[in-house]
């Protein structure tokens, strides 16, 4: 056994570990010893619950039916909420519809969570040692977050019932922005007692269930492009992939996490999250498990290249690379052997992913498929030498795809059909086969796990090959440094809204007060926004304020009939004359500034009213909003828009269709604050994020919080490195993603959703905390557990 396998099962200088030392009950900071604390958690968190189910706007049958499922699964097995709760963080969220974007069903899934799982803790097998290290370090982190849980509660309490203003304003955003940390930590509580129970299952469980999250997010993104609209439709078959192989448009995904709609790069976090653990999973598992993981790859690739992020390629890349880089350390005896010669052709069949953008502009889509292919005959070709080395059979197949490449560059619309495009492609092809033939005759992959998780990697760098070499990212590309001095003018900016004084130095603005502090400090920026408020006077009543906003919708998700006129009647007032739009359109969470929107819109003249409410009312066609089935488009909304120069006071919305008297409309009187209704900012997001996760850190924590979150996220990514190097899967998977979520962190703050925070945070106390059994993590898979030399 080589020396990196046994320091799971010996002696850890670093962190102490023994293995099979100590044998006192263990497994969770509020279980096991303490049952009373978890006890008096279990049922803190169903009072939570209980209240916060009682406040939930009424008409959601698919909460209640899924936290009423999850929960019984939960009771049945206590290792269930690893394979669920990935999926439903990553896709499950009704905000767009409640209007709740403070404390809603992400806070219940994590409740119920919580409140089982403390209540369902096993006990630890006999034999394995203690789970939770580095317990002084775990103390200070448990006493840090819990001051700023104290500030934030003093910050303003829970707030239970509808929003009257942006989330963004709200007394309780400081808790709101910090229960992302605190949830890691609690759900850690959970982790450490499964990975005491059952470190095997607690692994595989956990590994599936990213996966199963991946795979999840990887359909909502497909639907979110339109996916699968063409491909039911009727038409040639590139208009069924168009909207799949469309990377030249302007428009980035965003899944369905409501937090982006004011853009941000919530998604980028979550998608760098699930990206290293299918990764690890695609080396771990064999059979189904290993193609569920190369699903999980192949969509969360397909994600990143959706995102048209280039700071997220740039961490999508050094996940890569550092993933190969354990595998390359995992064999160094193997690497050791290795000639002058092999190298060069290793280096050569590198050097040819390079031209693969090349390929997609002379020859499109059929060009990158048919190089793809050639990449991947290569390396199938060496796993079968008494097969592969033969030219007679391996150069024809060359040949037919060379041929099938040109075909794709002779019939394109878009390339050119000169003869020195043909032949540069012909050249490329020429070369790919000659470097493929010179890996087979020098190499031998072994067939399984590792062959196919080779092949997944190539046609995907066929598929990235396509997205960098389009017209998108071309662009994306030539504004580099345009970009870049717009970013570092925002944070100079962001740095001018810090209050002076040792006390904002030391201990920062606090988590989530920076639009508001924007706003008060850059007051002119901030006008674009917007903004929206609902007030109740006991004499005129309630009623919303429609601040003007060049970039502000609100839109409430409602059923349109297509092709049905409706009438829309709107009492309102104003103090000077001013416009108003609404209409209907279909919409998911951001739009593009190139895309032609499905809408169907009136614009309002609205006169001064001198403090009196006046109706109006508007006939609007509704066209083809909402003509096709909801699997094939966005959701339908109502949508209000303030396009003039003055606030708009709007007392109630009446929207009925042709024929029905019921109003399509709820809460339109705005009783309920804004529940239901739900705002949108497409194109302007500087005033709403700091874009850059270490000075977003020092902004809202100061230089106490720089020293604290730095030197824990610092000591977990040490050790991860440590325990993914010795080969542990679940180790490596949550170094990768911890590791891409730091490279996302230098252009963009993926932590400022609640969601990845969870994650992120949940990764960071399992790497540094968890006292990893090497000897009981590895399935009897050759293609990880039996890589490394000797």
């Amino acid at each position: 056994m080589n020396k990196s396998v046994s320091v799971g099962a010996g002696a850890d200088r670093e962190t102490g570990e023994t293995g099979q030392r100590h044998h006192r009950p263990h497994g969770s900071l509020i279980g096991g010893g303490l049952p009373m604390l978890r006890w008096l958690g279990a049922i803190t968190a169903l009072a939570a619950l209980f209240f916060l189910l009682l406040d939930y706007p009424a008409g959601f049958t698919s909460l209640y039916l899924i936290l009423a499922l999850y929960s019984a699964a939960c009771l049945i097995t206590p290792y269930f909420w690893l394979l669920a709760l990935p999926a439903l963080l990553l896709t499950y969220d009704l905000t767009p519809w409640s209007g709740r974007a403070g404390l809603n069903e992400f806070d219940m899934l994590l409740l119920v969570t919580l409140s089982l799982g403390w209540l369902r803790v096993p006990k630890s097998k006999p034999g394995i040692g203690p789970v939770v290290c580095n317990r002084n370090v775990l103390a200070v982190w448990v006493v840090y977050l819990t001051g700023l849980l104290v500030v934030a509660l003093q910050q303003g309490l829970p707030q239970l019932g509808s929003m009257h203003t942006l989330v963004y304003y709200a007394p309780d955003i400081t808790l709101l922005q910090t229960r992302g940390m605190l949830y890691g930590l609690l759900l850690s509580t959970l982790w450490f007692p499964l990975y005491g129970h059952d470190p095997r299952r607690c692994q595989r469980w956990t590994l599936i269930g990213a996966c199963l999250g991946a795979s999840a997010l990887a359909l909502v993104i497909l639907w979110e492009r339109g996916v699968f609209n063409d491909l039911l439709s009727s038409g040639a078959y590139y208009q069924r992939l168009r909207s799949l192989l469309d990377f030249s448009s302007t428009y980035r995904v965003t899944g369905s996490f409501s937090e982006m709609h004011t853009g941000g790069e919530t998604i980028d976090g979550v998608l760098m999250w699930v990206v290293p653990f299918s990764l690890a999973s695609m080396l771990y598992f064999r059979g189904p498990w290993q193609w569920l993981a190369m699903l999980a790859f192949l969509g969360s690739s397909y994600g990143v290249a959706s995102s048209f992020t280039r700071t997220t390629y740039a961490a999508y890349g050094v996940c890569l690379l550092f993933f190969f880089g354990v595998l390359l350390a995992r064999r160094r005896s193997t690497l050791a052997q290795l000639h002058a010669y092999d190298w060069l052709t290793l280096a050569a069949n590198l050097a040819v992913l390079g031209l693969l953008g090349t390929v997609f502009r002379l020859s499109g889509y059929i060009g990158v498929l048919a190089s793809g292919l050639m990449l991947a005959l290569g390396l199938v070709a060496s796993a079968y030498p008494r097969y592969g080395r033969r030219l007679w059979l391996l150069l024809p197949a060359y040949g037919l795809l060379a041929l099938l490449g040109v075909y794709g560059q002779l019939t394109s619309k878009w390339a050119d059909q000169g003869l020195v495009p043909t032949l540069t492609l012909a050249a490329i092809f020429c070369l790919i086969a000659l470097f493929g033939v010179f890996f087979v005759r020098r190499f031998s992959c072994p067939p399984g796990p590792l062959l196919w998780v080779g092949v997944t990697l190539l046609m995907l760098s066929a598929l990235m090959g396509s997205v960098l070499g389009g017209h998108r990212m071309s662009e994306r590309v030539t504004t580099v440094t345009t970009d870049l001095e717009k970013r570092v003018d925002h944070w100079s900016r962001v740095l001018e809204a810090m209050n002076a004084g040792p006390a904002t130095i030391w201990f920062g603005m606090g988590k989530g007060q920076f639009p508001y502090a924007y706003a008060l400090a850059h007051p002119n920026s901030a006008k674009s926004a917007g903004g929206v408020r609902v007030f109740s006077d006991p004499e005129q009543g309630d009623y919303l304020r429609l601040v003007t906003g060049s970039d502000l919708k609100l839109a409430q998700r409602v059923k349109v009939i297509p092709d049905t006129r409706y009438q829309i009647r709107i009492r309102l007032r104003a103090t000077e004359d001013s416009s108003l739009t609404l209409g209907f359109c279909e919409r998911n969470i951001l739009y593009a500034s190139d895309m032609n929107v499905m809408c169907s819109a009136r614009w309002v003249k609205v006169r001064s009213t001198n403090g009196d409410w006046v109706e109006h009312e508007v006939r609007i066609q509704s066209k083809r909003v909402g003509r096709k089935p909801p699997w094939k488009r966005w959701p339908t909304v109502f949508y209000l828009k303030n396009a003039g120069a003055v606030a708009v006071d709007i007392e109630h919305v009446w929207v009925q269709a042709n024929g029905q008297p019921a109003n399509s409309i709820r809460n339109g009187g705005f009783r309920q604050g804004l529940d239901y209704w739900f705002y949108y900012n497409d194109f302007k997001h500087l005033q709403w994020h700091i874009k850059n996760l270490y000075l977003a850190i020092y902004f809202e924590l100061g230089v106490l919080g720089v020293i604290l979150v730095g030197g824990v996220v610092g000591m977990a990514v040490y050790r991860g490195a440590r325990k993914a190097l010795s080969g542990e899967p679940l180790a490596l998977a949550a170094w990768l993603s911890v590791v891409s979520v730091l490279v996302v962190g230098v252009m963009g703050n993926p932590l400022d959703s609640a969601r990845a925070s969870l994650l992120f945070y949940w990764l960071i106390n399992i790497l540094l905390f968890t006292r990893f059994q090497r000897h009981s993590l590895c399935e009897p898979t050759p293609s990880f557990a039996d890589s490394g030399g000797g």
